[in-house]
């Protein structure tokens, strides 16, 4: 009924309830509520909790946090609708919460710990934010789909701290992916951004393709790794690119930009070098150079004089590195590529 109902101990199952105060519990059902009473929050999860399932539930209407998960283990979240609160549709603090179904819907989100898994199980499942996802802590992974739209709200997804993880999934943001600390680990083809992708800070681990309409921007503070991938959009470089670790050359990685690529001053691409492989960058566009490229070599091996590498191929190139940072006795190639294009590349002296 109305009101606030609170639970010590025991397995319970909540239907057509108005607001929830899970605490010290354990198995513990919420399953088809209209959760919309006037209340401060809807439901909330605390700390000494464990395995809650809400299931199918609307939880709308409150001045505070529609749902908050405070801690706990083994929650699940199953095809919720959870919207139109004042303060915050959804708040994860802690615990580890595992998200099922196709039809999840939260309007805001906010992260600041917590494990949060978008599960897949037979077929993926699907969470739509329909405003704004903020990550400043915890992990949000993708083994299913998250959809962050822009019919309430901004349609972005800002991450300051914490771990994002896209595993084998589908990620589309309808305006801009920020990261401005933690890190991200992006290892699956499908991840549309119709905005820009901004990388201010943290690191950012791109196994798979990308898309970002608006372009890749690496702040003085960013550093993106690439394997093996391609970029649809066009990348400004004023901060770290390296192909693969900087610290593991030979796995010869190589990064393809489906449109311009600029570095400014304070960029810097690394790329690897070993007696069997070596990295490679390509653009379809513009290579507008500027900035330092950095060669690290494998050790032990030291090519013979005369030995040249192509390190970047390019329709157009405009500029030069300022610094090229190889061991010493090697030397900047510059040339066109015959049929047409431009190429970077080291000669040993």
């Amino acid at each position: 009924g109305a009101g606030k109902g609170t639970v010590d101990n025991g397995t319970v199952s909540f239907n057509n309830v108005m607001g929830v105060w899970i605490n010290g519990t354990s198995d513990v059902l919420i399953a088809n509520s209209q959760d919309t009473a006037n209340l401060q929050d809807g439901i909330v999860i605390t700390a000494s909790a464990s395995n809650v399932s809400i299931q199918n539930a609307k939880i709308s209407s409150h001045p505070g946090i529609g749902l908050s998960i405070e801690g706990g283990t083994g929650h699940s979240l199953q095809d919720n609708i959870v919207t139109l609160n004042t303060q915050k549709d959804m708040k994860i603090q802690g615990g580890t919460t595992t998200m099922y179904g196709v039809a999840n819907l939260a309007g805001t989100v906010e992260q600041t710990g917590g494990d949060l898994n978008i599960y897949f199980d037979a077929v993926a499942s699907k969470f739509t934010v329909t405003s704004d996802y903020k990550l400043a802590g915890g992990k949000l992974i993708l083994n299913g789909i998250l959809d962050i739209q822009n019919s309430t709200g901004p349609g972005d997804l800002v991450q300051t701290a914490g771990e994002f993880r896209n595993q084998f999934a589908e990620l589309t943001v309808a305006h801009d992916y920020q990261v401005d600390g933690g890190s991200a680990y992006v290892n699956s083809s499908q991840n549309h951004i119709s905005g820009k992708l901004l990388l201010n800070g943290g690191l950012f681990q791109l196994f798979s393709d990308l898309t970002a309409l608006a372009g890749v921007h690496i702040g003085t503070g960013g550093y993106l790794e690439g394997y093996w991938d391609t970029i649809t959009g066009n990348v400004f470089n004023s901060g770290v690119i390296s192909l693969g670790k900087a610290s593991e050359v030979g796995a010869g990685e190589l990064l393809y930009i489906e449109g311009n690529f600029t570095q400014t001053s304070t960029g810097r691409l690394i790329m690897g070098l070993s007696d069997v492989a070596q990295d490679m960058l390509t653009v379809s566009g513009t290579a507008t150079l500027a900035g330092t490229f950095q060669l690290v070599l494998a050790p032990g091996f030291d090519p013979a004089p005369g030995s040249e590498f192509i390190f970047l191929m390019s329709n157009e190139m405009i500029g030069a590195f300022a610094s090229i940072e190889p061991p010493s006795g090697w030397a900047a190639i510059y040339d066109p590529v015959f049929g047409g294009g431009d190429f970077f590349g080291l000669k040993r002296l």
